[in-house]
């Protein structure tokens, strides 16, 4: 099974911890950068979110959600039918 660990960009400690936590139980993963949602600007946000000032999402799980979405986006680009899917940050 494939396992993926969002880790966003700036939380460098956190990746190295989680790769140390793998590396004991001997297990591989494909980090993918998360998406910052604060860092979102007004355009980007449009753009991802249109209906944002409808719903109820903070920019943190609207983060969350775009970065999940690029993990789907892979697994059917490549074809993976089952993976897990870890989040490294908070």
């Amino acid at each position: 099974m494939k396992i993926f660990v969002i880790n966003l960009e700036k939380d460098i400690d956190r990746k190295l911890s989680i790769q140390g936590q793998l590396e004991k139980a001997n297990l591989d993963a494909e980090f993918i950068t998360g998406v910052y949602g604060r860092g979102l600007s007004d355009e980007q946000l449009k753009k991802i979110c249109p209906d944002f000032n409808k719903i109820y999402l903070t920019l943190g799980e609207v983060g969350c959600s775009v970065s999940h979405l690029n993990v789907y986006k892979k697994m059917i680009d490549e074809d993976i039918s089952i993976s897990l899917i870890l989040n490294n940050f908070s």
